[in-house]
């Protein structure tokens, strides 16, 4: 799993590089369906183990032209999504 995030990192940062190369300057949006769990609840591993943080906390990152570089703990929820890339597209 680790060697699998490692991968999609890299590949995702490649992709921003080409972005950047080609003087693009997109909105992107990385994100996931849910999360993972690793033992933390009683030894099992998986995401069908009930609705515990550890399946419900997932990453949401946005990039966009003029959007500042922040973070956030407060909760969202995918729905939330369509309605921010709206919000940053006017």
């Amino acid at each position: 799993y680790e060697g699998g995030a490692a991968d999609v990192d890299a590949g995702f940062g490649r992709w921003l590089d080409v972005l950047a190369r080609a003087g693009r300057d997109d909105v992107v949006v990385f994100t996931s369906d849910h999360g993972e769990a690793f033992g933390e609840r009683d030894g099992r591993l998986g995401h069908r183990l009930g609705p515990y943080e550890t399946q419900l906390r997932i990453p949401l990152m946005v990039r966009a032209p003029g959007l500042a570089p922040s973070s956030s703990e407060r909760p969202v929820t995918l729905i939330d999504v369509p309605r921010t890339l709206f919000a940053l597209l006017d």
